[in-house]
């Protein structure tokens, strides 16, 4: 009985796995079109008489975790991650503020 649960629930995941598959394959379309308007062109030369001022060295970081059921590991190594990044920023000598 407990193995018919297991193998339901293995092809469960399976179907949620191949629509996920397609999904990403669909939304890399998008991605493509953003890289190539986002990149200069291959001869760009920039104009350094219109330098940025300058800009004080701050960083938000937007730390995005889940609530569905059984995320606690994911959730922890997320915060971790968000907790190590804001350490190496602030030893370069940035400000950090982290967004939950």
């Amino acid at each position: 009985n407990i193995a018919k649960i297991t193998s339901s629930m293995k092809m469960v995941a399976a179907a949620k796995m191949r629509g996920d598959e397609a999904r990403l394959a669909a939304g890399r379309l998008f991605g493509a079109i953003f890289h190539r308007l986002y990149t200069p062109p291959a001869d760009f030369e920039g104009d350094e008489s219109h330098a940025a001022p300058d800009v004080p060295n701050k960083t938000m970081l937007i730390v995005n975790s889940s609530d569905r059921g059984l995320c606690g590991g994911i959730n922890s190594g997320v915060a971790k991650a968000g907790r190590l990044r804001e350490g190496d920023i602030a030893a370069e000598g940035g400000e950090v503020s982290i967004s939950l």
